[in-house]
């Protein structure tokens, strides 16, 4: 019984892993798609008027002209801002800010991910209690990160999926 139990964890494990090494972009999006490709997928999503910029893994800053206003996960609402370079999608990031407990979204989040990917390759919690989660295959980098705003009493979680740059790598 010990043996078929332990076969079984064995299996999972790796089962999420190779789920994970497949991981080329989220959802139904791949890494490389066109705007209107993104549109297709998610009609709901608008054009925004002044596009936000955002800093991928290696330092680079990226526009996202489109941002779908409630996508439910976690029985939260996160917005999801679908991250473009050269007009070509390389990253998504999904936001929620809430005045809630983190036990009730963060770690459904962060439970969600172990189930689908195994641990972390990275965790960490910093002095003023953010905690940052990372997972990477060759293709994609996953952060799950929460950061408490104290004065506000509220919390932010950010989840993003990154295309992983082979040539920004390939510098270090």
């Amino acid at each position: 019984m010990v043996k078929i139990s332990l076969s079984v964890i064995i299996f999972s494990c790796l089962m999420s892993q190779v789920i994970f090494a497949q991981q080329n972009g989220w959802q139904n999006l791949e890494w490389g798609m066109e705007i209107e490709e993104v549109l297709e997928e998610y009609p709901n999503a608008i054009e925004k008027d002044s596009p936000s910029r955002y800093q991928n893994p290696y330092g680079n800053h990226k526009y996202n002209p489109i941002r779908l206003e409630s996508y439910k996960l976690v029985e939260t609402d996160f917005f999801v801002d679908f991250v473009f370079d050269e007009d070509k999608l390389v990253g998504v990031v999904l936001g929620a800010d809430k005045s809630i407990s983190m036990s009730t979204n963060y770690r459904r989040v962060i439970n969600g991910l172990k189930s689908r990917y195994g641990e972390p390759n990275l965790s960490e919690k910093d002095e003023d209690d953010s905690i940052a989660n990372i997972w990477e295959s060759e293709e994609t980098q996953i952060r799950a990160n929460y950061i408490p705003l104290p004065t506000l009493d509220r919390y932010s979680i950010r989840l993003s999926y990154w295309m992983v740059d082979q040539s920004e790598l390939d510098r270090f």
